[in-house]
């Protein structure tokens, strides 16, 4: 599996359980994971 199939997983996972109505939390790091929650909060319309 690469980076990106990796990601998709991540969001299939986070968008069901957003459609659910369960709570969740994004943090990413300065050094390597802020990119990844800015993707996420923006392919799943997070504020």
């Amino acid at each position: 599996m690469n980076a990106e199939q990796s990601y998709l997983k991540l969001l299939q996972t986070l968008s069901q359980r957003k459609k659910a109505g369960d709570s969740f939390e994004l943090a990413g790091l300065a050094m390597g994971g802020a990119w990844i929650a800015e993707r996420l909060a923006n392919d799943l319309n997070l504020p």
